[in-house]
């Protein structure tokens, strides 16, 4: 198992369970507000740490549905955004393991009795979850064909550089000596101004190329 992915699903494990153990705990869950404060006032200065903000956001959607009745919390439909954030940000499964994870505190919290609204509630959690893992799989696919293209386009651009155009240019200044020697036949000169001029356009093609894939990567 990838170290990331342990790494990711004990700190996802580790986050759900302080939060439920805060809002199950009298002492604590009196001062819910006062958590939520903290936890947002650390996500503000912690954006450029994806890791950091992923987790505190995990956290204060998960202190604003636990301590507003769980799967009856006004609240619930953000779980769905945590999904799809989870599965960007972490990987695909992590969805799915966070689905799992969140099913099992769901049922721990109701005691197995679940009337018809949980229910439902419970039933959209986990019908939404095969979508963030799809959507997550697809956007690190078109990551990876985007960073294939760049590099395509890199190659490309190294390949006509050291290339294609030193090899034409080359050829050009090689066909000017013969043309300008006036030794050949005059229908075999004809052809090598042919061949010629269809060399400067050539070069002119590389050189047209190499600017569109320049601004296209800028």
């Amino acid at each position: 198992m990838p170290l990331n992915l342990i790494a990711h699903t004990s700190l996802i494990t580790l986050a759900t369970g302080l939060i439920y153990a805060w809002t199950t705990n009298p002492m604590l869950s009196a001062y819910n507000l006062q958590l939520a404060a903290v936890l947002a006032i650390i996500y503000f200065f912690t954006k450029k740490l994806p890791l950091v903000t992923t987790t505190i956001f995990l956290s204060l959607i998960l202190l604003m549905i636990f301590s507003t009745g769980y799967l009856t919390s006004p609240f619930f439909f953000l779980l769905d955004i945590l999904l799809f954030t989870l599965a960007l940000f972490f990987e695909p499964i992590q969805a799915l393991i966070t689905s799992l994870i969140l099913t099992l505190v769901f049922l721990i919290s109701s005691k197995l009795s679940l009337n018809t609204s949980e229910l439902i509630n419970l039933a959209s959690l986990l019908l939404i979850t095969p979508l963030a893992v799809i959507f997550g799989k697809k956007f690190i696919e078109n990551q990876k064909n985007q960073d294939s293209i760049s590099k395509e386009e890199t190659n490309t651009l190294l390949w006509i550089a050291t290339k294609a155009k030193p090899s034409l240019t080359e050829v050009l200044e090689t066909t000017s000596q013969i043309i300008g020697s006036n030794l050949l036949p005059f229908r075999l000169q004809e052809k090598i101004k042919k061949a010629h001029k269809n060399l400067i356009d050539l070069h002119k093609s590389a050189n047209n190329l190499k600017i569109t894939i320049d601004e296209e990567t800028d």
